[in-house]
């Protein structure tokens, strides 16, 4: 999975990805080590117990103040990253989100207009 997800993001021409490790870290290691692509992978251990806000805050001293695009791991979309990144840049929020219908298995997503709120 993480593999088509970073297919998707170098299609677009970006092919800088930190990747935060926890469970089954050295696996996706030793599967990556194996593939050569023009990729600069970066992994970085953030803990087998580390929620996804926590791991998003370790990447931060790697990222800096850039801009930079967040997925997790586990979905699929078929989405054009250079029109979201527009889309991003010509809004000047802080965060741009895409979300999938039907909800996710956790947690659900509340648009208004382009404005989102979490679901409960």
């Amino acid at each position: 999975m993480l593999w088509h997800i970073m297919n998707l993001y170098a299609r677009y021409n970006h092919k800088n990805f930190y990747v935060a490790l926890g469970y089954k870290g050295e696996v996706i290691k030793k599967y990556f080590s194996k593939i050569s692509k023009g990729w600069n992978v970066n992994f970085i251990d953030t803990g087998q117990k580390t929620m996804t806000g926590g791991r998003v805050k370790r990447l931060q001293k790697f990222i800096g103040d850039e801009t930079c695009m967040l997925t997790y791991g586990d979905g699929l979309a078929n989405i054009n990253l250079d029109s979201l990144l527009d889309f991003h840049k010509r809004h000047g929020k802080l965060v741009t989100v895409s979300a999938v219908r039907p909800p996710a298995r956790f947690g659900a997503t509340f648009l208004t207009g382009h404005n989102i709120s979490p679901g409960t």
